[in-house]
């Protein structure tokens, strides 16, 4: 099998690049061949390289606000030349992606599935921008093959408020497991935050939380 991961994410740049990397490392242990169209950079290629996927590397500005958009022209240049040469079965796609990838992909009579890892936070003029381009992702789902989500969170609201078809499927978070040993806990709990301290985010809840644990009689370290 054939896939075709599109996706914004900057390899190399960024930490949630984990959960791409580590899933289509688990697909080509499992005899799958998997080609990332990605952000291009000087290490881009070489840390997907690294996992044995394939890597075609596409043009994203990093001034804000003008990242989807040039993302987006540079993937209708990009694709139908690679959709012509890899012959893929199925492609997955960052909410991102999918205004520039769509017609291709329906071109080539590729099936795709939308990649939501989680909406944009931002409540700034860009943010909204981000939100207009993020909705009309959604809303262009009616004509994918069904969607790959974070939470249950997140796919009980697509439910509710999009036309995605079936299957729905969750997929949190990928790791190395061979990093990880399984062994004995002990001591207190421990809340860990991967990611960007802003207000957007609400990570001030975390501290929340915490204090509600340590009052319940739990030891807690953040």
């Amino acid at each position: 099998m054939r896939l075709l991961w599109v996706t914004a994410r900057r390899f190399g740049e960024d930490l949630p690049q984990r959960t791409q990397l580590e899933v289509a490392r688990a697909l080509m242990a499992r005899g799958w061949r998997v080609t990332f169209v990605a952000p291009d950079s000087e290490i881009a290629a070489s840390v997907v390289e690294k996992v044995g996927a394939r890597f075609v590397g596409v043009n994203r500005s990093r001034t804000g606000g003008f990242g989807w958009l040039t993302f987006g022209r540079s993937l209708k240049r990009t694709l139908p030349a690679t959709l012509a040469a890899g012959d893929f079965d199925v492609a997955l796609v960052g909410w991102q992606g999918v205004a520039g990838s769509r017609k291709a992909l329906r071109a080539s009579a590729t099936p795709w599935l939308l990649v939501d890892r989680g909406p944009p936070v931002f409540s700034s003029i860009l943010g909204r921008l981000q939100r207009w381009e993020y909705k009309r992702a959604w809303g262009l789902t009616a004509s994918s093959s069904g969607c790959v989500i974070k939470s249950q969170a997140l796919a009980d609201w697509a439910r509710a408020k999009t036309n995605c078809p079936d299957p729905m499927i969750l997929m949190p978070a990928g790791v190395d497991l061979e990093r990880f040993q399984v062994g004995e806990g002990g001591g207190s709990s421990t809340i860990i935050y991967h990611g960007r301290l802003d207000s957007e985010r609400n990570v001030s809840l975390l501290v929340d939380i915490g204090d509600e644990l340590v009052a319940l009689g739990n030891e807690l370290k953040m």
